[in-house]
């Protein structure tokens, strides 16, 4: 289980977190400006990304919760998948150039 607690963070500082931990790209809808304080509680997977939907063990036992839905139920704010352009950065080809110390 992860813990997260931020304080004074933006709404683009928080759509940049979970763009990082869902490994997809979140953008602030809210219209929201100031500057805020939160936890989140929330399952992780062994390589360290936010878990998927709630999970539990083969006894049906609930383990903990999803990213998306501690966001829901700890922030009071909703996820909604759309589709849009985002913009991409692309690097066909890099050398590595010698220099001087």
């Amino acid at each position: 289980m992860a813990r997260v607690e931020r304080k004074g963070e933006s709404m683009t500082d928080l759509a940049n977190f979970l763009s990082n931990q869902l490994g997809q790209a979140v953008e602030d809808a809210t219209g929201l400006i100031g500057r805020y304080d939160y936890t989140l509680a929330f399952l992780m997977e062994p390589g360290g990304r936010a878990a998927g939907p709630v999970a539990s063990n083969e006894s049906g036992v609930e383990l903990g919760t999803s990213l998306i839905n501690a966001v829901r139920s700890d922030l009071g704010l909703k996820l909604e998948r759309k589709r849009g352009q985002v913009d991409t950065l692309v690097v066909d080809q890099a050398e590595r150039v010698p220099t001087e110390n």
